[in-house]
């Protein structure tokens, strides 16, 4: 199962996979085939973005997750 923690800081959840700046990764696009990930973390990260790229930005994410809830 693949989670991944999006603009993660020092510290992430048990089980997820840290991604940002501070961990050496963009996580925008993610480097991740379609539907290949299971869960996304997102905290704190949008504002980060202009908002309108917002869209194009969520699409992504959603594009790499297995299943939308």
């Amino acid at each position: 199962m693949l989670k991944l923690d999006l603009g993660a800081g020092d510290i992430s959840p048990a089980g997820y996979t840290p991604i940002g700046h501070g961990h050496g990764s963009e996580i925008f696009p993610l480097p991740y085939a379609d539907e290949s990930v299971d869960e996304i973390r997102a905290s704190h990260v949008l504002e980060h973005f202009p908002h309108g790229r917002l869209a194009e930005v969520l699409a992504d994410w959603v594009r790499d997750r297995k299943s939308v809830v």
